[in-house]
């Protein structure tokens, strides 16, 4: 009997003392603290991540890149409207991707990013022409980082800037810097930080990009950090305009923040080229989102007065733009409601109206997206969740599509995370000829 109280006594001790060893790892954060909360993350996954431990597993370990995958049905008869499009250096697990053109497709170039599958990137994008051509590739990849916090597989390829000698500036949701290539490729810089979302040219020699809850302005040529903006200077400069509270929780003594309680997620300068169009704006103003707060708004970049904002008209959105017309278009994820939206915004009448109709595309991505507003008032739609490009004329038309097709016989589709439009003559002439 004394043998079993024994043995019993001593299973007792050990998990209590594990238990206790537990508690002290994560108050501590000792080691093996980083470690446990690696698997953790890995078993439960992000709030908004709904891949099973499963597709986890077969994503770490390179046999399929299933944290980027989501599924996206086209019946044979819409099918038939498409034609194949090959991905330069495609991984062969993947099938090729799908476009349509449409006879009245406005003319120019449609930059494409995001998860393509290939050869020695799993990221990149795709440079086509007026007729569906993928004329230039760039591959983008943080895999050879040193003590990267998440392989390429674990990330998505968010904020992007291409410039006109055929270079990037971009960052990774979920990566560790603010990169530039050149246009094969090749780094010219790197500036190490938790940059995510958006990536903006101020139309000069700078971009803006989020780091954390800082604003911040790089040279893009040496890479020097220009300017600084804190959400908490932010709050303070607007004390008698109370926006960036709202998801605080109240106590007796003070107010604490919420989960996530902003989630910036854009941040766009107001170009010259555009100005014309907001006689209440001047050049340099920043168009900022803060997702959870449903709030798109427009600051002075000196004094960080907020000049405009608008709470309510879109839920959960992305992507807010200026535009030559004087209007504001927003990119209007309308989470967990079924269809996403383009909408825009007269900033002085604050009428606000849809272009681009959900339902009428099939179009809804609950997480991620970007607009583009063509020259001729077409727009460029990006809907991530859905593996696919669209663009739609000002006359409602459906005029391009790219759909990331994976695997044909699944539905499965490749994330895509942004496009541009560009006029035929964007780039410098010789932008690519050293690559080929």
């Amino acid at each position: 009997m004394s043998k079993k109280f024994l043995i019993i006594g001593s299973l007792y001790l050990i998990v209590l003392l594990s238990f206790l060893s537990g508690m002290y790892v994560i108050m501590a954060r000792v080691w093996p603290y980083e470690h446990v909360m690696s698997v953790r993350s890995f078993l439960i996954g992000e709030r908004e991540e709904k891949k099973t431990v499963k597709e986890k597993i077969e994503n770490d370990l390179g046999l399929k890149p299933s944290r980027l995958l989501e599924t996206h049905n086209i019946s044979d008869a819409d099918r038939s409207n498409y034609r194949v499009v090959k991905i330069p250096d495609a991984n062969k697990r993947r099938d090729s991707g799908l476009v349509y053109i449409s006879d009245n497709m406005e003319r120019g170039l449609r930059l494409i990013y995001g998860a393509l599958d290939t050869e020695g990137a799993m990221h990149g994008a795709i440079l086509f022409d007026d007729s569906g051509n993928v004329i230039h590739q760039w591959k983008v990849t943080e895999d050879s980082q040193a003590n990267a916090k998440r392989k390429d597989t674990n990330k998505y390829l968010h904020g992007l800037e291409v410039l006109q000698d055929g270079s990037m500036i971009f960052s990774f949701d979920g990566g560790d810097g603010l990169y530039r290539i050149d246009a094969c490729g090749s780094r010219l810089w790197e500036i190490k930080g938790n940059f995510h979302h958006s990536v903006s040219s101020d139309g000069a020699s700078a971009v803006w990009a989020w780091r954390n809850h800082d604003m911040i302005k790089v040279d893009i040529n040496t890479a020097e950090i220009l300017r600084t903006i804190n959400i908490t200077a932010l709050d303070k400069a607007n004390s008698e305009l109370d926006l960036f509270g709202i998801r605080q929780q109240d106590g007796e003594s003070e107010s604490n923040w919420a989960h996530d309680p902003h989630h910036p997620n854009d941040l766009e300068p107001l170009l010259p080229e555009n100005a014309a169009g907001y006689p209440q704006f001047n050049v340099g103003d920043l168009l900022i989102s803060f997702r959870s707060l449903n709030l798109v708004f427009v600051i002075d970049p000196v004094n960080l007065q907020v000049k405009w904002w608008r709470i309510g008209q879109w839920r959960r959105q992305h992507d807010p733009d200026w535009n030559r017309d004087g209007k504001l278009y927003v990119y209007d994820n309308n989470m967990h409601h079924g269809s996403s939206h383009i909408v825009q915004i007269d900033p002085i009448t604050m009428k606000a109206h849809r272009v681009v109709e959900g339902s009428d595309f099939n179009f809804y991505s609950s997480h991620m997206g970007t607009l583009d507003i063509t020259p001729n008032g077409s727009v460029l739609v990006t809907s991530p969740k859905q593996g696919r490009v669209f663009e739609v004329s000002s006359g409602g038309e459906k005029t391009f599509e790219f759909i990331n097709q994976y695997n044909q016989s699944t539905d499965e589709v490749l994330v895509v995370t942004g496009a541009k439009f560009l006029p035929e003559d964007y780039f410098d002439e010789d932008s690519f000829l050293r690559c080929r």
